[in-house]
């Protein structure tokens, strides 16, 4: 392709779920939305920059904001829930063969690092190229925009948020840019969270008036104890529970005796009417401190029912990958080390399955489960993923099932011969109970 047209696409929102307004939010002097666009828009000489936001009235605000810091912008204003369709809209309004898609959250792109990225797609010939090793919050993805219309005739007016995984599916021609070796630590810039705000001021705070990305990076090499602000575990385990507090203490301690450490535990009672919470305080109380922060508990005033539980779960849940534990079974120690290194080593994977046992009521082991396909329990699967497909309110049997069915049209998974977990038969399971 001879001298392709390329732009920046800038996506943005303000109704963001664990950080709402984030984009106007002041770090030092200036809005975050002006330090972002500030990045991508001085010294750049080369590629146009278009923010895309939607088209709800509560979003005027940013137009205010950009007026008001009277930054040379386009705006473009399309799909409300929809990030992916609003990026492949400015794409084809502005006839670019290649998009560079930067998000709300990424405020301290590295324009140098993108023009060689962006140079590494076009040599290559690639549909996609994204940069991971380097400070999170700095890179962007260049897509090609024909890669994003196969996207978007795939997943059709589904609403997506999180691209990424989409672009890494069979077919499409991507590879990972690594930059220079100076800029290869992966510290959290990102702005996604009150704890990402807090960094950001305290980063922007000791740099000098003309920074760089080196010049963050030196600081924080410096100054190690910072990363400790905004650190994310990198698996979500979540357990809800109605009912079921005589399982309840073995499917905790199963997470508490885990080979891996980087996890967080989030406990769900969806308004039991047994010693559930009793159990769950008890347990809890005799844990160190060590144990105890790794743990929350959260108890609905009403029966919600397990799919509306869930998908409270997965807005809580910060981990990279999400695991969902069912409260009458147990994983092994070795269960979510097995599977995160799995997900880590694997790019175009995005969910992992075990082999399981069957236990009964005491615990006793009752052999291999028969049929071992996709089980919706105690999978890993990456939270982004997740929180796209979300489960299915209103069903009373078979969401994992559904759940499971959607996922895997979307994204590929792969399956461990490891038996990692056991699953527990009894009276008490809606499925045994069901007429």
């Amino acid at each position: 392709m001879i001298n392709p047209k390329i732009g920046i696409c800038v996506c943005a929102r303000l109704n963001s779920r664990r950080l709402p307004g984030k984009i106007l939010c002041r770090i030092g002097q200036k809005r975050a939305l002006r330090i972002l666009l500030e990045h991508v828009i001085i010294s750049n000489k080369h590629y146009p920059v278009v923010l895309a936001i939607p088209k709800s009235p509560d979003d005027d605000l940013i137009i205010e904001a950009v007026e008001e810091d009277n930054i040379p912008v386009e705006i473009y204003r399309g799909e409300d829930a929809s990030p992916l369709h609003r990026l492949y809209a400015v794409a084809k309004m502005k006839e670019w063969d290649y998009v560079v898609r930067v998000t709300a959250d990424d405020i301290l792109i590295d324009l140098m690092l993108l023009k060689h990225q962006i140079n590494y797609c076009l040599k290559s010939d690639l549909d996609y190229v994204w940069m991971g090793k380097c400070p999170e919050g700095c890179a962007a993805e260049v897509i090609r925009t024909d890669t994003l219309e196969k996207v978007i005739k795939k997943v059709g007016n589904q609403p997506i948020e999180y691209i990424s995984y989409l672009l890494k599916g069979d077919g499409i021609r991507g590879r990972e840019y690594f930059p220079f070796e100076p800029f290869t630590h992966q510290y959290r810039l990102t702005l996604d969270y009150p704890e990402d705000l807090t960094m950001l001021r305290v980063v922007l705070a000791n740099m000098p008036h003309d920074y760089s990305t080196l010049d963050i990076i030196h600081f924080l090499s410096r100054n190690r104890q910072l990363l400790r602000i905004n650190a994310l575990p990198k698996v979500s385990v979540y357990i809800v529970n109605r009912n079921y507090s005589r399982y309840l203490t073995q499917a905790i301690q199963s997470v508490l005796n885990q080979t891996f450490d980087n996890w967080e535990l989030h406990i769900w009672d969806d308004y039991s009417d047994d010693e559930s919470l009793k159990t769950i305080t008890r347990l809890i109380s005799g844990l160190n401190y060590s144990q105890q922060k790794k743990i929350k508990v959260f108890a609905n005033n009403e029966h919600l029912g397990l799919p509306a539980t869930c998908n409270k779960a997965l807005q809580e849940a910060r981990g990279r990958y999400i695991l969902r534990l069912d409260s009458d079974d147990v994983l092994n120690p070795e269960a979510l080390e097995i599977m995160s290194k799995n997900l880590d080593s694997a790019i175009k994977i995005h969910g992992v399955f075990a082999d399981y046992i069957r236990i009964d009521e005491k615990g006793i082991d009752l052999g291999p489960e028969e049929n071992t396909a996709y089980h919706p329990g105690c999978c890993m699967l990456a939270r982004g993923c997740v929180n796209e497909i979300k489960y299915r309110e209103g069903l009373e049997y078979g969401e994992g099932k559904e759940f499971l069915k959607r996922f895997l049209e979307l994204y590929k998974v792969k399956k461990l011969d490891d038996v990692l977990w056991a699953y527990r038969k009894h009276d008490k399971q809606k499925t045994a109970v069901k007429k």
